[in-house]
């Protein structure tokens, strides 16, 4: 900015001296032969000539050093958004990996000493029972079965887990799963 200033100064000063130069020969009385009129007029258009590179190479220092302002915030805006690309990647990675675990399916640990049934049908004891496909209550209940709905038995072992013995059974629909022992007969 500075050196802007000083250049405009420089400039200024320049155009004054040529101007007062001017001035002083038109009050010259020899100043009507033709040599000396074409000589000042060419001194002038050098002088103008000169002038107007300086403002040239001025604006031209001014557009390079905005080019560079810009350059420097795009590639700082170019950093901030890199971050987030790799932000984004990870979580799509996180995402991916998630979708790629395959559902882990629990077989059910016989108990130490499983007990077995001694029937190969069942009946429901309670008004409503919860049909299952896995043996556990964290399992989604497929379906409820009504009071005295008979039950075919598919394996006699009994599975214990989350406080309940488990019974796999055949619903008369062909369904096959799993109910709570202690609410069948």
């Amino acid at each position: 900015m500075v050196q802007k200033i000083s250049q405009l100064v420089t400039l200024c000063v320049t155009v004054m001296v040529l101007v007062i130069l001017f001035l002083f020969l038109l009050d010259q009385p020899d100043y009507n032969s033709y040599a000396q009129k074409e000589e000042v007029q060419n001194s002038v258009k050098l002088i103008q000539s000169t002038v107007d590179e300086k403002l040239k190479a001025a604006d031209k220092k001014k557009d390079s050093k905005q080019l560079e302002e810009q350059v420097s915030n795009l590639k700082k805006e170019n950093q901030t958004l890199s971050a987030d690309v790799k932000e984004l990647r990870k979580e799509l990675d996180e995402l991916k990996k998630k979708l790629n675990k395959k559902p882990t399916t629990t077989k059910p640990a016989p108990a130490n000493k499983p007990e077995v049934l001694k029937t190969e049908t069942v009946k429901v004891k309670v008004n409503l029972l919860n049909f299952r496909k896995e043996p556990t209550v964290k399992a989604h209940i497929y379906k409820t079965i009504k009071k005295n709905t008979k039950l075919e038995v598919m394996n006699q072992t009994v599975y214990e887990k989350d406080g309940h013995k488990w019974v796999y059974v055949k619903l008369p629909t062909g369904e096959v799963g799993y109910v709570a022992r202690e609410y069948v007969r």
